[in-house]
């Protein structure tokens, strides 16, 4: 039997096994999209929700970070007016006091010598708030890095707080990143 008819009838029998076949094939592809779109998702969720307790520990240390820096500043200004009223006391005193041989000008402070203890301690207290502003991180700057993290993660290198000081380092450039990442 050959002719347009047993080639049809030979088509009409196979067409239902084709159909059948790539109905299966095309349900294995999605079911294996499907859990990969899965496992994307509950990565992505699992990145989010570490990124948030990162930042959230990043903002309590900042925040405990200043209030100790506050602090010294005002242990400094406290000391400072104490050794200011101090020098002021002294220099009242030895106007008061007699002078005798053996007490020279050099003994007693001057208004420079004031001006030079007040200069001092405002210097110092310039440098501490000035320490405190450098060490911050603002959590803007982690949104800033989202994208480069997500992608440093997804190459494998996970340590979320070592890939943000090596990011914050290379001001959110990957390569060199990653190049630092390979050296340790």
């Amino acid at each position: 039997m050959h002719g347009p008819n047993a080639e049809k009838v030979l088509l009409e029998s196979l067409l239902p096994n084709l159909f059948s076949s790539a109905q299966t094939k095309v349900a294995a592809i999605e079911a294996s999209q499907r859990k990969t779109l899965s496992e994307l998702q509950e990565s992505a969720v699992q990145q989010q929700s570490t990124l948030a307790d990162l930042i959230s520990r990043l903002q309590t240390e900042h925040l405990l970070e200043r209030e100790r820096l506050e602090s010294q500043i005002r242990e400094i200004s406290t000391a400072r007016d104490e050794l200011l009223g101090r020098v002021e006391q002294s220099a009242e005193d030895s106007k008061k006091r007699p002078r005798d041989d053996s007490t020279s000008a050099a003994d007693t402070p001057s208004g420079s010598t004031i001006h030079f203890i007040s200069f001092i301690f405002h210097f110092k207290s310039f440098n501490i708030q000035t320490e405190s502003a450098r060490t911050s991180l603002p959590e803007d700057r982690m949104a800033e890095f989202a994208e480069q993290l997500t992608l440093l993660s997804e190459m494998g290198f996970t340590d979320l707080e070592k890939n943000i000081r090596l990011l914050i380092q290379h001001r959110g450039n990957v390569d060199l990143v990653i190049e630092d990442q390979d050296l340790s």
